[in-house]
């Protein structure tokens, strides 16, 4: 089923600016207004992180309110409102210190609605105080420990850290963060082409063309699975035997064709490039070293320059036959150059 505001041209600010909290989860809703907050600061570089930090940003943007109904609404907020100074108000109906499933005696809570009828609200109000910390910290406590609450890069946060340390890579990789929006892909642990498209572009930047599979090669059969002709039934020939000490195999290799890329990209990702070690290691984790993959690098044939073997090599530049450089007498001016060296399975 569709959720409520589904294509609706509603926006969180429109949906804010209705009093009627109907559908709001409060922690949901408490990390889009600390999103809207963090946008509008994001020009400041000030970004909370320490857990005081967090506790201070509710503090100045966010006022818990607590209600003092007897029913039980099926959900979390009562009211949502937003003041002139650009706090938002934020009325609940379960979970606080005055709510019916609260800690406070029903006694207390019947003689606190009198007093709030006879225009009394000294007490309510310093409820409100002690009210509006709880549901802060009810906050952070939550924040903590569920991932759907991420706010901060996963370094600096124990869900980041936790969900890291799952995926094996325990932090170690401060570039390592687009994993975790890429968590659904992981689940399938296929190769699928949406899965590398994502990743190659979350990871490097870089656009997938194609993916071709079912690329085949040869493979070298070891020394103990050598066998010899005769009358067993697993070293009949052309069956359970072949000659000689290859085999081929028809899925050794995935294509990867990755581009139009510029020249100067091109020369970071090939062998020797700066970037070519992180594309060599996202290519592993794709493929966790099961088989080989062929990467073909796409660039505009008149970006190539034109190179004459010589000794000494321009800094940032290195000449590898059929890679970085190619046999012609005539440069190519119109089209494309495929760029392709292997990836094998070694780690």
């Amino acid at each position: 089923m569709a959720s409520a505001h589904w294509r609706t041209g509603h926006t969180v600010n429109s949906l804010l600016a209705q009093k009627n909290g109907t559908g709001w989860n409060f922690l949901q809703l408490v990390r889009l207004v600390l999103r809207l907050r963090r946008t509008a600061d994001a020009t400041s570089g000030k970004q909370p992180v320490s857990d005081n930090e967090l506790l201070e940003v509710l503090a100045d943007n966010v006022r818990f309110r607590a209600s003092l109904a007897a029913d039980f609404p099926p959900w979390d907020v009562r009211e949502v409102s937003l003041s002139e100074q650009g706090i938002t108000a934020i009325t609940l109906a379960h979970g606080g210190l005055m709510s019916p499933d609260g800690p406070l005696p029903a006694p207390f809570i019947e003689w606190l609605r009198d007093r709030s009828e006879q225009d009394d609200h000294a007490m309510l109000d310093f409820l409100e105080l002690f009210n509006n910390r709880l549901m802060a910290l009810r906050y952070l406590v939550h924040r903590s420990t569920r991932p759907t609450l991420m706010d901060a890069p996963a370094e600096v946060s124990d869900s980041g850290r936790l969900m890291q340390a799952l995926a094996g890579r325990l932090a170690m990789n401060p570039e390592g963060d687009y994993d975790l929006g890429l968590t659904g892909l992981f689940a399938n642990v296929r190769l699928s082409l949406p899965m590398v498209r994502q990743m190659l572009q979350c990871a490097l930047g870089l656009p997938l063309l194609h993916m071709n599979a079912l690329q085949g090669g040869w493979l070298t059969v070891d020394s103990q699975d050598h066998s010899r002709l005769g009358d067993s039934q697993s070293c009949r020939l052309g069956q359970g035997a072949t000659l000689g000490k290859r085999v081929w195999d028809q899925h050794k290799a995935t294509e990867l064709v990755i581009g139009p890329l510029d020249w100067a990209e091109v020369q970071k990702l090939t062998p020797g490039g700066a970037h070519h070690s992180r594309l060599i290691d996202l290519i592993r984790r794709i493929t966790d070293c099961r088989i080989d993959c062929r990467i073909t690098l796409r660039c505009p044939a008149n970006q190539l320059p034109s190179l004459r073997l010589s000794s000494k090599v321009a800094p940032g530049e290195h000449m590898a036959l059929g890679v970085t450089s190619f046999l012609s007498h005539k440069p190519q001016s119109q089209g494309f150059r495929d760029i392709s060296f292997m990836v094998g399975v070694a780690a």
